[in-house]
């Protein structure tokens, strides 16, 4: 068996931080997305509940919030009916909301 593990050309550091650089860039783009789809999400809440929404994400026409316990997930839920689906969709440049979903996501251990 030959191997060409010897032959293979060392990658340039220069490349390599030009490549993590353009990484982190895409990287500061999705989570710039992010915060702008948190914070329109939460300007259509009541102020109580807005700080209770720790995190949103649109896939596949489907805005999922998250909150930290099952009690605010469940006013989130009665609260979510009131969210003008369209405006929210025309603020963040997507085609479509075709439904919310809430999920609770219990604060990490630590």
């Amino acid at each position: 068996m030959r191997s060409d593990y010897g032959k293979r050309k060392p990658t340039n550091v220069k490349d390599l931080l030009a490549s993590s650089l353009v990484s982190a860039k895409k990287i500061r783009q999705v989570a710039d997305k992010k915060q702008v789809l948190l914070n329109t999400v939460r300007d259509q809440l009541d102020p109580v509940l807005r700080e209770r929404v720790i995190d949103a994400a649109l896939a596949d026409e489907v805005l999922t919030l998250y909150a930290r316990s099952a009690e605010w997930a469940a006013r989130l839920r009665f609260a979510a009916a009131g969210i003008d689906a369209a405006a929210l969709a025309a603020a963040l440049g997507a085609a479509e909301i075709g439904g919310i979903v809430v999920r609770i996501r219990p604060q990490a251990a630590g």
